[in-house]
């Protein structure tokens, strides 16, 4: 049984029988895929990025724009997970 939360801007927030799940609703910001999430019970969250390659400073800034991004929507996660409970 699934139930889901309500999530984020990119990502749908799913309690399964084996935990917590990030479920990518937008599949890309500039050219990078948000990848699918798993939250442990000790509270890490894994996760998978794709190999990019960056060949350019203006290609690294974007970059570090997309992990501030997954950042800011991991831990609004986090926090409607542990409000759940």
């Amino acid at each position: 049984m699934n139930n889901n939360y309500k999530g984020t801007e990119h990502y749908t927030l799913t309690k399964t029988e084996n935990g917590w799940h990030g479920d990518p609703e937008v599949y890309s910001w500039q050219w990078f895929n948000f990848p699918d999430l798993t939250f442990t019970d000790d509270g890490d969250c894994r996760f998978e990025l794709e190999a990019e390659a960056i060949d350019t400073a203006s290609d690294l800034y974007e970059y570090r724009e997309f992990l501030t991004i997954l950042s800011n929507e991991i831990e609004e996660l986090r926090q409607q997970i542990d409000a759940v409970g």
